[in-house]
């Protein structure tokens, strides 16, 4: 019997090795580009009249949440929406909208805020209760909220 061996063909290795690394990184990209958004959230909110208002979106998950598609609803008498544009949101990082970036006014007699991730999703929803002047809204990651006093 003759002994054949097969013979490895390294370029060709070398190259499903390359692609399968390729394919690795581009599947984890996928997922960062699509996070479902359950850990970014609308973190808080202040509508004050003399210094402007504005609202907070947090991301507590560990890693970070492209925002590029989402848009922030806010619900009084009319539906407004502020579309984001190309926005990275680091793991921990806390991005604050003014209301000169946005095309509405924090509402300070309450309202509803929907966050809506890139596939129309809600990721979040918070219920503004009225808001006097220099009180602030905080909402923790799991949904709790308290007001304080102090325009920061």
């Amino acid at each position: 019997m003759e002994n054949k061996r097969k013979q490895i063909n390294v370029p060709m290795l070398i190259i499903g090795v390359l692609a399968l690394i390729a394919l690795c990184a581009a599947v984890e990209l996928f997922c960062m580009e699509r996070d479902t958004g359950r850990h970014a959230y609308i973190s808080a909110a202040a509508a004050d009249d003399v210094s402007g208002g504005w609202i907070e979106i947090s991301n507590s998950g560990p890693r970070s949440v492209s925002l590029k598609g989402w848009t922030l609803l806010c619900l009084t008498e009319n539906e407004d929406e502020y579309s984001f544009s190309n926005i990275r949101l680091r793991a921990g990082d806390t991005l604050r909208l003014t209301e000169a970036e946005l095309p509405f006014s924090v509402p300070s007699g309450g309202g509803t805020l929907t966050l809506m991730n890139a596939r129309g999703q809600a990721a979040d929803e918070a219920e503004l209760p009225p808001l006097g002047a220099n009180e602030i809204l905080r909402i923790t990651s799991d949904g709790a909220q308290t007001v304080s006093s102090g325009i920061q």
